[in-house]
Order: C-alpha cells, then structure tokens, then sequence
C-alpha cells in the first residue's frame, strides 16, 4: 500500500490481490442494474440512485478494505477502537464521451471513501482530485505570475486497484476516449 500526499491531504492507494471483489460483483447482478441517472448531468450509465445489494458484495467490500481504512485513520486516531460500517456503494460504467461532474461524498456521515476500478481499457479517463484550496489559489494566481502543481491530481487506476480518501475531497472523472471503457465501484464507509 502506498501513501500519496496531495494538498496535504493523505490518499491510499492499493491493489486487491485476490479477486473475491470482482466475484462479488458479478455474483449480486448490480452490472444488470445499471441504468443512467436523470439528475446527474453526465451520461454515466450508474446504479447511485438505486438501493444497494447489500449480500455478499458489502460483506467482501468490509473484508477487503477495512483493514486498509484502519491504517488510514491510524495516523489520525490513536489508541481508540473505531466501528466502522459501509455507508452505501454503487457502480458507474463510463463509456465514450461520459464523464463525472467535480462533486464530494461529504455528508450523511460519511468519513472515508473509496473507488475500486473493476473494469477499464488502455484509453479509460482519469479520475481527478482538485485541491480543497482551488478558490484561494485561483484568486491569488489573479495578483501573481505564480504557477500552482497542487491545484489538482490524476489518477489513472488499473484494474482492482482502490483509493481511500476523505468524504470530503472534491473530485470528477475526465471525458472517456472513443473505445475507452472504465466501470468502477464507490462509495463510503461511516466510522465512529
């Protein structure tokens, strides 16, 4: 597992070894369900506003990842027992031309997210976070010639590999390229 610092701001990034997710995926029929999503404006085909299959895909979901969440919030939280639970998930396909509008998990709870690529092609989209700053560097950048690296970063993930992130990070995925496919699994974990 590998910690990535970006505007000061810890994100997790790792690979699943085996593929007890991808599995679980399959087995809850969610990829049936997705459908397109009327009140988001990309055309990303989503099963967001559906209730989630919460069988075995939110059990393995739990055995994957809470580990990983432990040492995340580790650095943050000492010497105190954390109860962790996921706090929804869904899966988005983006296709040609379809892309994710910036937006937040914040709210509801929730404390940590996560994003699990379980599909995607040589020509997949970035996933991008932009910096909790972006207003204050852009109104400074208007006084100044100053050039900011820390006003957003990409990630281009590969199969079966997750970002844990606070709620609270605004973020968006690129336009896909012709022939381009990503289908990923999100969502958030609520810990008290």
């Amino acid at each position: 597992m590998a910690k990535i610092d970006i505007f000061s701001t810890p994100i997790y990034k790792f690979r699943v070894i085996q593929n007890t997710i991808d599995e679980a995926i399959v087995e809850s029929k969610q990829l049936e369900r997705l459908e397109r999503y009327k009140e988001w404006k990309c055309e990303v085909d989503t099963t967001f506003h559906l209730e989630p299959d919460v069988g075995k895909l939110n059990d393995c979901l739990e055995e994957c990842l809470f580990p990983f969440v432990f040492d995340y919030l580790s650095c943050l939280i000492h010497n105190q027992t954390l109860t962790m639970q996921i706090n929804g998930f869904w899966i988005n396909r983006y296709k040609e031309g379809s892309f994710q509008e910036r937006h937040s998990h914040a709210g509801n709870s929730n404390v940590v997210s996560f994003i699990y690529m379980y599909k995607t092609s040589e020509n997949h989209s970035a996933l991008r976070f932009h910096s909790p700053f972006d207003i204050t560097l852009e109104n400074v950048r208007g006084y100044s010639s100053l050039e900011f690296s820390h006003e957003r970063h990409d990630f281009l993930l590969k199969e079966r590999e997750v970002l844990l992130f606070p709620s609270y990070l605004h973020h968006s995925v690129h336009p896909v390229d012709p022939q381009g496919e990503r289908i990923t699994l999100s969502g958030n974990i609520n810990i008290t």
